[in-house]
């Protein structure tokens, strides 16, 4: 099989019309759930609905995929350490990039934060690339992640309401980004974009 998996991922920015057209063609979805796996090792994979959970995925250079939705329950708070050796152990590589999204700050999601940031220093530690998007900022915000080996590209569709307006809004300028999330980081080869147009 061609390698086409560059070392240098595309993050594009899509919006949700755009993104339920791209998952049509994506035959793996990542479920979530207390009970339902973490994760799944395929060519291409989705997943939807990432709002106080994190989510994301390893890639290598030998064409090896992983995608995840990890719950923000006690459960996972307490197994995260284990959760993060698994994910970092299924791809044995030494060249793994990867890609972190979600979480939320809010008193009913205790274990949002903490999940989110421990998976990511576990992770960090056997794998210097990662791209991520952290702490969603909107009270009524949501991701949707999905990637393909072939292109080598994460496409994310981020939304959210406001207060006062019932309408969903897409993420779909740079302001909005890093509005959108408290810490954005794109780690060194990684590409962004918002709708196919490079901005990073």
């Amino acid at each position: 099989m061609e390698n086409n998996i560059s070392f240098k991922s595309k993050i594009n920015f899509v919006s949700y019309n755009q993104f339920q057209k791209i998952i049509r063609q994506s035959n793996h979805y990542v479920p979530y759930g207390t009970e339902a796996p973490l994760y799944i090792k395929a060519s291409n994979f989705y997943t939807e609905s990432v709002r106080t959970c994190t989510a994301g995925g390893l890639t290598d250079t030998k064409n090896n995929a992983l995608g995840f939705h990890i719950l923000d329950t006690l459960k996972n708070f307490e197994n995260i350490k284990n959760i993060g050796n698994t994910l970092s152990n299924i791809i044995h590589s030494e060249d793994i990039r990867g890609l972190l999204i979600g979480s939320k700050d809010t008193p009913m999601d205790k274990y949002s934060k903490d999940i989110f940031e421990n998976l990511k220093d576990i992770l960090m530690q056997k794998i210097s690339k990662i791209s991520f998007f952290q702490e969603h900022q909107m009270v009524q915000s949501e991701s949707f992640v999905h990637y393909d080996i072939k292109t080598d590209c994460w496409n994310i569709c981020t939304r959210y309401k406001t207060p006062r307006l019932n309408n969903c809004f897409d993420v779909l300028s740079y302001d909005e980004l890093h509005k959108a999330f408290k810490s954005v980081h794109i780690a060194d080869g990684d590409e962004l974009y918002i709708n196919n147009i490079k901005l990073i």
